[in-house]
């Protein structure tokens, strides 16, 4: 899962200590309005995201992210807007 069209960047617009955290994942699914993303910590729910993936940004807000195995979590966000990159 190292392919490049794989990757994600999720900027946390959380409040406190998750303002402006940047976390590396990688692109699962896209399907009606809820993005899946593998990261290597937990983001908390409700937590406000921008997602940097392919060539779009999603904006949305943590749905779930459960830990699938140690230091693996499954993260879905529930989207509220995709922008294509210029």
């Amino acid at each position: 899962m190292s392919d490049l069209s794989n990757s994600a960047v999720i900027n946390v617009a959380g409040e406190g200590a998750t303002l402006g955290r940047r976390v590396n994942g990688t692109f699962r699914q896209f399907s009606k309005k809820q993005l899946v993303l593998g990261v290597p910590e937990r983001i908390s729910p409700s937590t406000p995201v921008f997602v940097h993936a392919r060539e779009l940004v999603f904006l949305g807000e943590v749905h779930e992210c459960v830990e699938q195995i140690p230091g693996e979590y499954t993260l879905e966000i529930a989207v509220r807007q995709a922008i294509a990159r210029m």
